[in-house]
């Protein structure tokens, strides 16, 4: 049995604009991770989350200097889904490889053990 709370949220204009920053920071990282993932797995390689993780913290301060504007958290959960969605897409639990959904559709963020946004 899965068990889970769901909280109703009233947050202040100021939280509102920082947990939109969070969602398209972790939405950025997730596009990144998939289209690296792709890239190294048509070329040959076997990629992990870990080593591409390793390797966006290599060009992250240069290239991406704004994600570092929100929690760390939802950097690193891109990679972990990224992982997941080929995980479960080779084990045959899901019929295609993953693909980003419109920016539309997305209605719910997932962010764990954080402190509200100072």
């Amino acid at each position: 049995m899965i068990k889970a709370h769901k909280i109703r949220l009233h947050p202040t204009s100021e939280q509102v604009n920082y947990f939109a920053r969070a969602a398209g920071t972790a939405r950025f990282t997730f596009k990144w991770a998939l289209a690296e993932w792709q890239r190294q797995y048509e070329a040959g390689g076997k990629p992990n989350a870990k080593a591409l993780k390793k390797q966006f913290n290599a060009i992250r301060k240069e290239q991406f200097p704004w994600t570092y504007e929100v929690t760390k958290c939802a950097v690193e959960g891109a990679f972990m889904d990224v992982a997941a969605a080929f995980k479960n897409f080779f084990e045959g639990q899901q019929a295609g490889l993953s693909q980003i959904q419109e920016q539309e559709t997305l209605t719910a963020v997932f962010l764990s053990g954080l402190a509200a946004p100072s």
